[in-house]
């Protein structure tokens, strides 16, 4: 019985760590983003994680967790920072690969500002 409830302990640690973003992956050429659940009015905390930080060439994918639509659109008219994701529907996905080294910001078209992220495109740094 004991082991049971460790196991349901477990995966329910899991589950929470996931709804929260936390997707840490050795790979500085891939970062997956998670919209939080209720997002919207959340400002720099809808995003996980926030800064974004990615190496160039590598490649984000937002990740819509919540139960609402939302975009992913850069705060540039052009270049690298003019991005937008059209609709991202609850469970969606929208991704985009990144060559240069940049500084971005972005929002939710849906949301405003209530809703915004920051990302970083740079050389990965070397792991002592």
């Amino acid at each position: 019985m004991c082991s049971m409830r460790v196991a349901a302990a477990l995966f329910f640690l899991v589950v929470c760590l996931q709804m929260q973003g936390c997707h840490h992956s050795s790979d500085p050429y891939l970062i997956e983003v998670i919209i939080q659940p209720n997002a919207a009015g959340r400002g720099e905390e809808a995003f996980s994680p926030n800064p974004a930080i990615v190496a160039i060439g590598g490649r984000i994918v937002w990740i819509n967790s919540d139960a609402v639509t939302h975009t992913v659109a850069g705060n540039a008219k052009e270049g690298p920072c003019a991005f937008d994701s059209e609709e991202i529907a609850p469970g969606g996905t929208f991704s985009r690969r990144f060559s240069e080294a940049v500084e971005c910001t972005y929002f939710c078209r849906l949301h405003g500002q209530a809703m915004r992220g920051r990302l970083e495109v740079g050389t990965p740094q070397a792991h002592p």
